[in-house]
């Protein structure tokens, strides 16, 4: 069976209440939610710490990746998975980087 997969990708440093909210939204959607930390050597590489640990977070999956986005998304494609990007909008200017984002991950 082909699962719906959320991949919620960022540096995550600090992971926040804000980044938490977005994943739980996103848990509701999803049958898995990968909070994916991409590695950027220009931000603290500490591992993701959730603000509470006393919150239930089945359906969501810690990891880590180095590559390229897109290539990182195309794996779980590959295994035949239902993959969608999960990208959180704080205001308009949000959405205008976000489309910007979203046409440059789509030309690599």
């Amino acid at each position: 069976m082909n699962k719906k997969i959320g991949i919620y990708a960022g540096t995550f440093s600090p992971f926040t209440l804000g980044h938490l909210d977005v994943a739980t939204q996103a848990s509701k959607i999803f049958d898995e939610v990968l909070i994916a930390r991409g590695i950027n050597p220009a931000k603290s590489n500490d591992l993701i710490r959730l603000p509470y640990e006393s919150l239930s977070l089945k359906g969501f999956r810690a990891v880590t990746y180095e590559s390229l986005l897109p290539d990182y998304i195309k794996l779980f494609e590959a295994a035949g998975h239902d993959t969608t990007l999960i990208r959180g909008l704080r205001s308009g200017y949000d959405l205008n980087d976000e489309q910007n984002m979203l046409a440059f991950l789509r030309e690599i």
